[in-house]
């Protein structure tokens, strides 16, 4: 990790005094000047330089905690800004890495700290090595693999984590492997399915409730450093905070399981591996990346940028959807558009043309082994639209539909003129037969009334899309998705379509 020039760690400076005396003045779990050389000395890993990451990191420095790391792999956004509060504007227009961003937040408050910082993602193979050695560790993320992640690596390495989460108005805080406290998996022995957890991009949050909530894992931190009893922590207890109404209430959990494979006594001695993490959660697909799919032929369709390359994807995933030697059923359903052509399809959409509801565009369909062409603003580009087998007709035309599945408060943020709204909450369930569920009464209706064949789902990034296609071709229907969704689209077809 890149670090900053740390400070003489042995004892208390007359600046330490200075900078710290207030707090060294607070009775109790603190310690005095003890205590603030124990912060002085200690080292604490913070995962996630966002919404919760801010607070905590900020508390942290301005604490005094010896060394503080920082992990992340992503850029500041523009988006982040109105929580994220120790990062700039500039930052957000130059593209700043958090973790960088976060580091000069934090010297310009505390310049003694020794700040390191590894912009990166968290893995099976490098989770267990970056937190080893830390005092304890923040879990500042918000997606169920990181949990699973840090979570396991701290439990094996025997060093508490404090966790915490903020959605909307809500908040929930948690202590984890604090004395003989229970680990994360002793409390969630099996990661959720993928696409089953909300997160703050897809359903918002507020502000002051990350702020709040980093503060205060940064305060459970504190007391861990200080060796504070753990009747007074939020170890085997959990915190739950109700912005809106100004609740907050705390409730017990259960305690350590003996059965836990990472903390208990079958466990944390070998039992239990981080390839064994990463293994469980590739088998869920909760390591997959957002907004990409699982099977290699659309991976090469997404990534294809010429009619050579993206007619080589069309025939692998032709191959696969006829029963061929692809990858079988799961490459059948991954239907995606590669970015380049859908947002060709979604470009008169954009631009109004229409501008009515139900506006189509037209897609060439050719049968398997061929490519497919999206027509649109009168250019053929060469995609992948994968389809029922054709019966030896040559190409056919097929009008399709553009679907938009976001939640209608995020099409009340930005939306395509022209194109159809059915939430992907709002699809029908499945029969109780357990057959496939049908697809939606009004875009029957809407694609009946507009002579369309085919659907292009559409949402803000290409992940509820494709799963809208995949629930749609299961109905019978030719469905796509529109790969990167409509960031996608802005990025590649209209720099002035708004983003969120």
């Amino acid at each position: 990790m890149a670090a900053s020039a740390p400070g003489a760690q042995g004892r208390l400076s007359g600046e330490d005094v200075q900078r710290y005396s207030r707090q060294m003045l607070v009775p109790g779990f603190f310690g005095g000047a003890a205590g603030q050389l124990r912060l002085k000395q200690a080292h604490v890993l913070v995962v996630g330089c966002g919404g919760l990451g801010c607070p905590s990191a900020m508390c942290l420095a301005g604490a005094g905690v010896g060394t503080i790391s920082l992990v992340d792999d992503d850029v500041v956004a523009t988006s982040n800004l109105h929580r994220q509060l120790a990062h700039t504007s500039v930052g957000a227009e130059r593209g700043q890495a958090k973790v960088d961003s976060l580091k000069d937040a934090m010297l310009r408050l505390n310049p003694t700290v020794d700040v390191r910082t590894l912009r990166a993602r968290v893995n099976e193979h490098n989770a267990l090595e970056l937190v080893r050695g830390s005092t304890v560790v923040l879990d500042c993320t918000d997606n169920p693999a990181t949990r699973y992640l840090v979570g396991d690596a701290c439990a094996l390495a025997g060093v508490p984590l404090v966790s915490a989460a903020a959605l909307g108005c809500d908040g929930q805080l948690s202590l984890h492997g604090y004395r003989d406290g229970p680990c994360y998996r002793c409390l969630h022995p099996s990661p959720p399915p993928r696409g089953t957890v909300g997160s703050c991009d897809e359903s918002g949050v507020l502000g002051p409730v990350t702020s709040t909530m980093g503060s205060l894992q940064a305060m459970e931190a504190l007391k861990v450093v200080a060796g504070a009893d753990p009747a007074s922590t939020l170890s085997g207890k959990l915190l739950s905070v109700d912005a809106a109404d100004a609740r907050f209430r705390v409730v017990k959990l259960r305690g350590r399981r003996p059965e836990c494979p990472a903390c208990g006594a079958s466990g944390g001695a070998g039992a239990w591996t981080m390839a064994k993490t990463g293994e469980q959660l590739r088998s869920l697909g909760v390591l997959a990346e957002e907004g990409t799919t699982a099977c290699a032929p659309c991976e090469a369709a997404a990534a294809s940028t010429t009619t050579a390359a993206a007619a080589t994807a069309a025939a692998a995933v032709d191959s696969a959807t006829s029963g061929g030697s692809g990858s079988g059923a799961t490459a059948r359903w991954c239907a995606s558009l590669p970015l380049e052509a859908a947002a060709e399809v979604l470009r008169p959409l954009s631009a109004g043309a229409g501008g009515v509801a139900g506006a189509v565009a037209t897609l060439a369909y050719m049968p398997a082994g061929g490519a497919a062409e999206a027509v649109a603003g009168g250019e053929a580009r060469t995609v992948d639209l994968p389809g029922p087998a054709a019966s030896g007709e040559g190409s056919k035309a097929l009008r399709a539909v553009v679907l938009d599945v976001r939640s209608t408060m995020q099409r009340a943020i930005c939306r395509l003129p022209g194109s159809l709204h059915t939430p992907l909450a709002g699809f029908p369930p499945a029969s109780s037969d357990g057959g496939a569920a049908p697809a939606p009464p009004s875009l029957l209706e809407a694609m009946s009334r507009l002579g369309a064949g085919a659907v292009v789902c559409v949402c803000r990034r290409g992940v509820d899309s494709l799963t809208a296609a995949k629930r749609l071709r299961a109905a019978g229907l030719v469905a796509v998705s529109a790969a990167g969704g409509l960031n996608g689209f802005k990025a590649h077809c209209d720099a002035g379509f708004p983003a969120y």
